[in-house]
């Protein structure tokens, strides 16, 4: 048998794979590797290289942005690691909702390595900056109420990655409140 920290990875570069996805993760795979450039052309029928039809080509269509958050929908339920490499010209806009989107990790090609982790640097820095606020609206929040309230989950606006899109807005006034009583 296989050793125990090896798993199957498989890689979604075809349309056919992303209409197949459930029954791939069934095999018990440990990672889907999203490839955009040969799965944005055949999703698209646009070859990316020939220059009388390569402008139609958009990582960011809609029938592309909805097949990965289907993909990254069907991992987690799976709890399957997922990866994208993006192609070679990915722009700030299609990181960025890589980014957002949920994905585990992120690869380009070595020509766009440097702009994509200077892109991704700016945006876990923005998010950094905005959990700062959150922190500083709810430790202002508590100055206001008093010293007695200083039991609610601060944590759930830490400064980490990704963690803005995770805040239940709902359950940190519940928190703020049960911590009043």
């Amino acid at each position: 048998g296989m050793h125990s920290s090896v798993f199957l990875g498989v890689v979604v570069d075809t349309p056919a794979a992303v209409q197949i996805i459930n029954s791939i993760c069934d095999e018990g795979i440990g990672l889907l590797s999203l490839d955009m450039t040969p799965l944005t052309e055949l999703t698209l029928a646009v070859d990316k290289s020939n220059p009388q039809i390569s402008h139609l080509f958009t990582s960011l269509h809609p029938a592309i942005t909805n097949s990965v958050n289907y993909i990254l929908r069907t991992s987690k339920r799976y709890k399957i690691k997922t990866n994208v490499l993006l192609p070679s010209d990915a722009d700030e806009s299609l990181v960025k909702f890589v980014f957002h989107s949920g994905i585990d990790s992120i690869s380009s090609e070595i020509n766009t390595a440097l702009k994509v982790s200077e892109i991704i640097s700016k945006i876990e820095s923005d998010q950094l900056l905005k959990s700062e606020s959150a922190i500083s609206q709810v430790s202002s929040a508590k100055t206001v109420l008093g010293p007695e309230s200083h039991e609610f989950n601060i944590a759930k606006v830490a400064p980490q990655s990704k963690v803005l899109e995770n805040i239940d807005i709902e359950e940190l006034i519940k928190d703020l409140k049960d911590s009043l009583e």
